[in-house]
């Protein structure tokens, strides 16, 4: 699974997207958990930025392979209150009833991580 990271130069500076293994039968549950993981540890062992947990997150399904584009929904998140993605929305994080395989995803496909502005303020629409 191959990932970015929206809000990304304030907290992540990746500059390649990071890769992640999931299983084709995990539930959106464990792969909404083992992403969530996966940056919190990434922030605590790589960034040293022992403070911030990644609780709160979305996950969009891009099939548009261009990091320029997704670089720039980075930079326009500071200024605007909603940012339209080319992407779809994963299903919601507590469901169990669909696993990875149900995605039909492919190897070429880029998950945007969606982290929100504030509390419960995410900016991203379909």
């Amino acid at each position: 699974m191959r990932l970015v990271v929206i809000p990304n130069k304030s907290l992540f500076n990746f500059s390649t997207p990071m890769y992640i293994f999931v299983s084709r039968n995990d539930t959106m549950k464990v792969i909404y958990t083992k992403v969530s993981k996966a940056l919190s540890n990434y922030l605590y062992c790589v960034m040293k930025n022992k403070e911030t947990m990644v609780r709160k997150l979305r996950i969009w399904k891009s099939s548009d392979n261009n990091l320029e584009a997704i670089w720039e929904l980075d930079k326009k998140i500071k200024n605007y209150s909603e940012v339209k993605i080319n992407a779809a929305l994963l299903p919601d994080q507590d469901s169990d009833a669909i696993i990875f395989d149900d995605l039909n995803a492919m190897d070429e496909d880029l998950f945007v991580v969606e982290l929100p502005k504030s509390e419960n303020n995410f900016l991203f629409k379909a």
